[in-house]
């Protein structure tokens, strides 16, 4: 989606749509005060003052509205900008639009109040991230890493090192003019103190990504293990709702079944899959070999065990070999059916196969040490990463460009090391500086611009 030219009004509901006590509509652009003073009958005198007023089309009454104008460069596009605060229901809001258009105004697309903004100076590429992530966030987690970001956190990190680019870059630019018997000598300890300052905190910041896209994505859990463990049961006591079959029937479960849960602010995608074992059911054989590609794609598997299956561990070798350790953590269910004993022999043969692994005892029927596996998962999110930054980075796309900075800072020191002309070196760097640019958008790229803003929605 080519994005408008910025000269047109555009108008559009920006609060969400549907019956409501109240919605917003808002209007963009050099003609908006003009529009609504159309279709409005009281003047709007000062602007960031409300006026209450009617609505009117041909003199006939559409609704009593509360009216603000926001005068550019000091509203939130940069532009002139209307809001109608109407009463909330969906044909006052169509008329009310219907009429906002018929004055010359054309409907918004999404993100184009957002990229007004950034083409005027009023945000840039990570503040509009930021304001979509805001919008988006359904864990208290994600929330708040996102207001983080939308503060200005993540854009002082970029600056900071985008300051330590131009200071490496002058220090060494500043002897490329000079002819090669006059050039001043060169700290070259200090130059690659200064490489080396810029690659870690770019490498450490980069290593937040995982954990900053599993908090706003949620993280992928996959519970797994042979048929009739209680995968099902554990499933529907983790969310909460029975969203699984649940039935003593082997091979009851075999689509994939999923469902989201926020644990302790933390946003869980959990999928429920068929039971792993040998079958000559050809529907049965596709849901088994859905339920082992699953493995590849998730964050977390709960590999589901009971005591029949601790007898015969060796039959899941299908699984183990196919779970990255990382992944793995142990859960023995059905314990309200097993006595001391019974438990500790079972757990023991566990330990045996799978050496330092977690194991968490369960009773997915009775509600038992439901929450010591919610605190391993949290306690698992935690692990992911080493890296102990409260800023966390959520985009894909600054990621990306953040680690091309990298490889453009690590071919310039390996560059100036072995002694190659400093004019090499310096378009490096500056290959670098601009990667880190393009992050916070100095630099112009329109098709990332397209793509950026038309993952908002309209109104936004």
């Amino acid at each position: 989606m080519k994005l408008r030219n910025v000269n047109e009004t555009i108008c559009a509901l920006c609060t969400p749509p549907g019956k409501s006590s109240v919605a917003v509509i808002r209007v963009s652009g050099n003609k908006a005060l003009d529009i609504c003073q159309k279709i409005f009958t009281k003047e709007l005198k000062k602007p960031r003052y409300f006026y209450f007023g009617k609505i009117l089309k041909n003199q006939s009454l559409i609704d009593e509205a509360l009216c603000v104008y926001f005068k550019g460069p000091s509203s939130f596009t940069g532009e002139d900008v209307v809001e109608f605060h109407v009463h909330g229901g969906p044909e006052i809001v169509k008329k009310t639009i219907e009429l906002i258009l018929n004055q010359g105004a054309t409907y918004a697309d999404p993100g184009e109040f957002s990229y007004r903004a950034f083409i005027n100076n009023k945000i840039d590429l990570v503040k509009a991230e930021s304001i979509s992530n805001i919008i988006n966030s359904d864990s208290e987690t994600a929330f708040k890493n996102s207001v983080l970001n939308f503060s200005g956190e993540i854009n002082k990190k970029y600056n900071n090192i985008k300051d330590l680019g131009i200071s490496l870059l002058s220090n060494i630019e500043s002897r490329v003019d000079f002819p090669e018997d006059e050039v001043p000598e060169i700290n070259k300890k200090e130059i690659i103190d200064q490489f080396a300052g810029i690659i870690d905190r770019l490498t450490f910041f980069v290593s937040s990504y995982k954990k900053g896209a599993l908090i706003m994505n949620g993280v992928k859990v996959l519970i797994l293990g042979p048929p009739n463990v209680g995968k099902s049961s554990l499933m529907n006591r983790m969310v909460l709702q029975d969203k699984s079959i649940v039935s003593d029937m082997p091979g009851t479960t075999r689509d994939v079944i999923h469902s989201e849960i926020i644990i302790k602010g933390i946003k869980f995608n959990f999928f429920d899959v068929a039971g792993i074992r040998d079958s000559n059911n050809p529907i049965e054989k596709e849901g088994i070999k859905k339920a082992i590609e699953k493995i590849d794609y998730s964050d977390i598997v709960l590999q589901v065990l009971d005591d029949d299956s601790c007898n015969n561990l060796e039959r899941l070798d299908q699984i183990n070999l196919k779970i990255p350790r990382g992944k793995r953590i142990l859960v023995l269910n059905k314990i309200d059916k097993l006595t001391k004993s019974q438990l500790s022999h079972c757990t023991k043969k566990i330990s045996e196969i799978f050496k330092d692994t977690k194991l968490i005892q369960v009773s997915a029927k009775e509600n038992s040490n439901i929450d010591l596996l919610e605190n391993t998962l949290i306690e698992r999110v935690v692990e992911f990463d080493d890296n102990d930054s409260e800023v966390l980075m959520t985009s894909n796309r600054q990621y990306t460009l953040s680690k091309n900075a990298i490889k453009n800072f690590i071919e310039a020191r390996n560059l100036f090391e072995q002694g190659f002309h400093l004019e090499i070196v310096v378009e490096e760097i500056r290959a670098g500086i601009d990667c880190i640019a393009q992050i916070t958008g100095e630099i112009s790229n329109e098709d990332i611009y397209d793509v950026l803003f038309s993952t908002f929605c309209i109104g936004k």
